[in-house]
């Protein structure tokens, strides 16, 4: 067992106590996973049948109002910070059943916002972010061909390298990550849960690459 699920544990078992169980979250720790994959050398693996026909594209503002006012999603406190990723010129896309957006997930370029932290992004690289499938439609393949769209889009308009990170409790999205083919590149940073306030720990090869907002 890895010294944070330790920890967590420890943690738990403290909530038994008058005092940790009458504060909701004095502490939690967490680790976040790095992955990646190389665009150029990257081939779409075999995908289990997708049940439903849905339509993938890129997204506009409008879209974004629809996914921030579908209350399936509850992500009507995320529409400015959506706006904003458009506006700097990142990528949403989105699928589309019935014509409802099912299937929500942006590739953002040059710097991915992680807390108090910017993730740097090189030329030529995008992180992809914020995946989401409508409740009641997941478990269904959606996830992995959204993804799949989004990578050869973004191929198409001169992306080489595409990054991912993920709770490394998220064992269905780690799942599906590397069904697509990506490596995984470790653990690149923990984040310590606090009362008032999250605090971002680099570690590992690309730890570097995070950061301070100024």
């Amino acid at each position: 067992m890895d010294p944070i699920s330790q920890i967590n544990i420890w943690i738990n078992k403290k909530q038994d106590s008058y005092f940790w169980r009458n504060v909701p979250e004095i502490l939690c720790i967490k680790k976040v996973d790095l992955f990646t994959l190389d665009l150029l050398r990257w081939s779409l693996p075999p995908l289990p049948r997708m049940r439903r026909k849905v339509e993938f594209s890129f997204g506009d503002e409008d879209a974004v109002y629809e996914i921030t006012n579908n209350p399936a999603y509850d992500l009507k406190q995320n529409e400015e910070y959506y706006i904003n990723l458009l506006k700097e010129g990142n990528r949403l896309i989105v699928g589309r059943y019935n014509n409802e957006v099912v299937f929500n997930a942006w590739a953002v370029a040059k710097r991915k916002r992680t807390y108090d932290r910017y993730f740097i992004l090189e030329q030529g690289e995008f992180m992809s972010i914020r995946a989401e499938v409508k409740r009641g439609l997941r478990g269904q393949g959606l996830y992995m061909y959204g993804l799949e769209f989004m990578f050869s889009q973004m191929k198409g308009k001169g992306y080489s390298r595409v990054f991912m990170d993920i709770f490394s409790d998220n064992i269905s999205s780690i799942k599906s990550t590397l069904k697509l083919g990506a490596h995984h590149l470790g653990t690149y940073f923990y984040v310590l849960h606090l009362v008032s306030m999250d605090l971002v720990i680099p570690v590992g090869p690309y730890g570097y690459r995070l950061k301070r907002v100024s």
